[in-house]
Protein backbone atom coordinates (compact mmCIF):
# COMPACT_ATOMS: atom_id res chain seq x y z
CA UNK A 1 0.00 0.00 0.00
CA UNK A 2 2.72 2.49 0.90
CA UNK A 3 4.19 2.13 -2.58
CA UNK A 4 1.00 3.66 -3.97
CA UNK A 5 0.82 6.61 -1.61
CA UNK A 6 2.39 9.92 -2.50
CA UNK A 7 4.22 12.11 0.02
CA UNK A 8 1.17 14.38 0.07
CA UNK A 9 -0.99 11.38 1.05
CA UNK A 10 1.38 10.61 3.94
CA UNK A 11 1.29 14.25 5.05
CA UNK A 12 -2.52 14.25 5.00
CA UNK A 13 -2.65 10.97 6.88
CA UNK A 14 -0.17 12.22 9.49
CA UNK A 15 -2.10 15.48 9.88
CA UNK A 16 -5.33 13.58 10.56
CA UNK A 17 -3.78 11.15 13.09
CA UNK A 18 -0.93 12.97 14.85
CA UNK A 19 -1.00 15.85 17.32
CA UNK A 20 2.06 18.08 17.75
CA UNK A 21 2.73 19.68 21.14
CA UNK A 22 5.00 22.57 22.17
CA UNK A 23 6.36 20.57 25.09
CA UNK A 24 7.42 16.98 25.73
CA UNK A 25 6.18 14.49 24.58
CA UNK A 26 6.08 16.81 21.50
CA UNK A 27 4.09 14.38 19.37
CA UNK A 28 1.37 11.82 20.04
CA UNK A 29 -1.69 10.33 18.41
CA UNK A 30 -4.86 12.43 18.31
CA UNK A 31 -7.72 11.63 20.65
CA UNK A 32 -10.48 9.24 19.56
CA UNK A 33 -8.72 8.44 16.31
CA UNK A 34 -8.34 5.15 14.45
CA UNK A 35 -4.65 4.38 14.05
CA UNK A 36 -3.41 2.00 11.37
CA UNK A 37 0.10 0.55 11.48
CA UNK A 38 2.03 1.05 8.27
CA UNK A 39 3.96 -1.60 6.32
CA UNK A 40 3.33 -5.32 6.31
CA UNK A 41 4.09 -7.00 9.64
CA UNK A 42 2.26 -10.27 9.14
CA UNK A 43 -1.21 -11.48 8.24
CA UNK A 44 -4.30 -10.06 9.95
CA UNK A 45 -4.42 -13.09 12.29
CA UNK A 46 -0.76 -12.49 13.29
CA UNK A 47 -0.77 -8.72 13.70
CA UNK A 48 -3.55 -6.27 14.60
CA UNK A 49 -3.12 -3.28 12.30
CA UNK A 50 -5.89 -0.99 13.54
CA UNK A 51 -6.93 0.35 16.92
CA UNK A 52 -8.64 3.45 18.32
CA UNK A 53 -7.06 5.95 20.70
CA UNK A 54 -8.77 7.04 23.90
CA UNK A 55 -9.84 10.58 24.85
CA UNK A 56 -6.16 11.53 25.41
CA UNK A 57 -4.72 9.81 22.33
CA UNK A 58 -3.33 6.65 23.96
CA UNK A 59 -4.15 2.93 23.70
CA UNK A 60 -6.41 2.15 26.63
CA UNK A 61 -9.64 0.40 27.48
CA UNK A 62 -12.52 2.89 27.53
CA UNK A 63 -13.26 2.34 31.22
CA UNK A 64 -9.63 3.18 32.13
CA UNK A 65 -9.55 6.38 30.09
CA UNK A 66 -12.48 7.74 32.11
CA UNK A 67 -10.85 7.28 35.54
CA UNK A 68 -9.46 10.18 37.60
CA UNK A 69 -7.13 7.88 39.58
CA UNK A 70 -5.42 4.63 38.65
CA UNK A 71 -3.29 2.03 40.41
CA UNK A 72 -0.56 2.07 37.75
CA UNK A 73 0.70 4.34 34.98
CA UNK A 74 2.77 2.61 32.28
CA UNK A 75 5.41 4.48 30.25
CA UNK A 76 7.26 3.19 27.21
CA UNK A 77 7.36 2.78 23.46
CA UNK A 78 5.82 0.21 21.07
CA UNK A 79 6.15 -2.68 23.55
CA UNK A 80 4.20 -0.75 26.18
CA UNK A 81 1.76 0.63 23.60
CA UNK A 82 0.99 -2.92 22.55
CA UNK A 83 1.77 -2.53 18.88
CA UNK A 84 0.28 -5.41 16.93
CA UNK A 85 -2.25 -6.61 19.51
CA UNK A 86 -5.81 -5.58 20.30
CA UNK A 87 -6.30 -3.04 23.09
CA UNK A 88 -7.84 -5.78 25.23
CA UNK A 89 -4.68 -7.90 24.97
CA UNK A 90 -2.08 -5.20 25.72
CA UNK A 91 -0.30 -6.09 28.97
CA UNK A 92 -1.59 -2.88 30.58
CA UNK A 93 -5.17 -3.96 29.83
CA UNK A 94 -4.46 -7.44 31.21
CA UNK A 95 -3.30 -5.85 34.48
CA UNK A 96 -6.56 -3.88 34.56
CA UNK A 97 -8.57 -7.05 34.01
CA UNK A 98 -6.67 -8.60 36.96
CA UNK A 99 -7.86 -5.77 39.21
CA UNK A 100 -4.97 -3.27 38.86
CA UNK A 101 -6.29 -0.25 36.96
CA UNK A 102 -3.47 0.64 34.56
CA UNK A 103 -3.28 3.67 32.28
CA UNK A 104 -1.08 3.11 29.23
CA UNK A 105 1.05 6.10 28.12
CA UNK A 106 3.19 4.00 25.78
CA UNK A 107 3.67 5.28 22.22
CA UNK A 108 5.69 3.61 19.49
CA UNK A 109 9.05 5.26 18.89
CA UNK A 110 9.13 7.31 22.10
CA UNK A 111 12.50 8.44 23.50
CA UNK A 112 13.16 8.87 27.26
CA UNK A 113 12.45 12.62 27.11
CA UNK A 114 9.01 11.75 25.78
CA UNK A 115 8.42 9.19 28.54
CA UNK A 116 9.16 11.91 31.06
CA UNK A 117 6.94 14.41 29.22
CA UNK A 118 4.06 11.92 29.10
CA UNK A 119 4.40 11.25 32.80
CA UNK A 120 4.38 14.98 33.64
CA UNK A 121 1.56 15.93 31.24
CA UNK A 122 -0.77 12.94 31.55
CA UNK A 123 0.41 10.52 34.24
CA UNK A 124 0.96 12.53 37.42
CA UNK A 125 -2.64 13.80 37.41
CA UNK A 126 -3.87 10.18 37.63
CA UNK A 127 -2.18 9.83 41.06
CA UNK A 128 -0.93 6.27 40.46
CA UNK A 129 0.34 4.03 43.25
CA UNK A 130 2.96 2.59 40.90
CA UNK A 131 4.72 3.55 37.68
CA UNK A 132 5.98 0.88 35.29
CA UNK A 133 8.62 1.95 32.77
CA UNK A 134 9.05 -0.20 29.65
CA UNK A 135 12.63 0.65 28.74
CA UNK A 136 14.02 -1.42 25.88
CA UNK A 137 17.51 -1.72 24.45
CA UNK A 138 18.13 1.24 22.15
CA UNK A 139 15.37 3.43 23.60
CA UNK A 140 17.80 6.12 24.66
CA UNK A 141 19.34 6.21 21.16
CA UNK A 142 16.18 8.04 20.10
CA UNK A 143 17.34 11.00 22.16
CA UNK A 144 19.51 11.87 19.14
CA UNK A 145 16.40 13.31 17.53
CA UNK A 146 16.27 15.92 20.31
CA UNK A 147 19.91 16.54 21.21
CA UNK A 148 23.44 16.64 19.80
CA UNK A 149 24.68 13.06 19.31
CA UNK A 150 27.67 13.63 21.61
CA UNK A 151 25.31 14.55 24.43
CA UNK A 152 22.96 11.57 24.03
CA UNK A 153 24.61 9.38 26.68
CA UNK A 154 24.69 12.26 29.16
CA UNK A 155 21.05 13.08 28.36
CA UNK A 156 20.15 9.40 28.83
CA UNK A 157 21.56 9.49 32.36
CA UNK A 158 19.94 12.87 33.08
CA UNK A 159 16.58 11.66 31.81
CA UNK A 160 16.77 8.49 33.88
CA UNK A 161 17.57 10.56 36.95
CA UNK A 162 14.80 13.05 36.10
CA UNK A 163 12.23 10.27 35.78
CA UNK A 164 13.30 8.86 39.14
CA UNK A 165 13.22 12.33 40.74
CA UNK A 166 9.66 12.95 39.49
CA UNK A 167 8.58 9.56 40.74
CA UNK A 168 10.08 10.22 44.17
CA UNK A 169 8.92 13.83 44.57
CA UNK A 170 5.62 14.02 42.73
CA UNK A 171 4.36 10.53 43.24
CA UNK A 172 6.48 9.04 46.02
CA UNK A 173 5.69 5.67 44.47
CA UNK A 174 7.36 2.37 43.71
CA UNK A 175 8.89 1.81 40.30
CA UNK A 176 9.09 -1.29 38.12
CA UNK A 177 11.48 -1.00 35.20
CA UNK A 178 11.01 -3.46 32.32
CA UNK A 179 14.21 -3.44 30.35
CA UNK A 180 16.35 -5.37 27.92
CA UNK A 181 19.25 -7.18 29.60
CA UNK A 182 21.76 -4.72 28.07
CA UNK A 183 20.33 -1.94 30.24
CA UNK A 184 19.96 -3.93 33.46
CA UNK A 185 23.26 -3.00 35.17
CA UNK A 186 22.80 0.68 34.37
CA UNK A 187 19.31 0.74 35.87
CA UNK A 188 20.25 -1.30 38.94
CA UNK A 189 22.91 1.33 39.77
CA UNK A 190 20.60 4.28 39.09
CA UNK A 191 17.43 2.84 40.65
CA UNK A 192 18.51 0.60 43.55
CA UNK A 193 15.04 0.76 45.08
CA UNK A 194 13.25 -0.28 41.87
CA UNK A 195 12.10 -3.74 40.93
CA UNK A 196 13.27 -5.11 37.57
CA UNK A 197 12.01 -7.41 34.87
CA UNK A 198 14.15 -8.09 31.85
CA UNK A 199 13.99 -10.23 28.77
Amino acid sequence: LTNYLSLEDFDKMRESKVEYLNESPYVKFKANTTIRSQHWRGSEDQFVYEWKTDKNGFKNLEEISNLDKVDIVALGNSFTEGMGVTTEKVWTSLLTLKGFSTYNLGVQGYAPIQLLGSLKKYGVQLRPNYVIIGYMLGTYDREQAFFDKKKVILRHQEMSESILKILKQSLNKKVLVITGSGNLDFFRKKFPEAAFVFG
